[in-house]
């Protein structure tokens, strides 16, 4: 992925299914201000960066340009003391790109990918 703040919070927005108008309410500007921040017709100032970091439970290393990684550190923690602690709802990795996010995956959905990766790894085998 490329190093344009625009992009990239158009992608952290993406998958956290907020729209503009939504992130403009968070943050306190205009959907318009967010507009030219996507964009990239403006740059955004610190304090911007900060909301949307705790909006979108995103990096602001991310956002910037320093890492691929969009995960908070925080999110990461948490994800790995559920792990730990065996919590009811199973977590995968999904990728996407060269970006990775946690998502939560209910008992059903994991009962479904168990079944298909045991068909693929049957199929491999023949």
């Amino acid at each position: 992925m490329e190093n344009n703040f625009g992009e990239r919070l158009a992608h952290a927005m993406e998958l956290r299914g907020m729209r503009q108008k939504e992130l403009a309410k968070a943050t306190g500007v205009t959907e318009a201000t967010v507009s030219r921040y996507v964009n990239e017709k403006r740059r955004p100032d610190i304090d911007f960066i900060r909301d949307v970091v705790k909006v979108l439970r995103v990096s602001a290393d991310y956002l910037l340009g320093f890492t691929d990684d969009i995960c908070v550190a925080e999110d990461r923690q948490k994800t790995a003391l559920n792990l730990e602690e065996g919590a009811s709802a199973k977590y995968s990795i999904i990728s996407r790109g060269t970006d990775d996010m946690i998502a939560i995956v209910d008992e059903k959905q994991v009962e479904v990918l168990d079944s298909f990766f045991e068909m693929v790894k049957n199929t491999m085998r023949k």
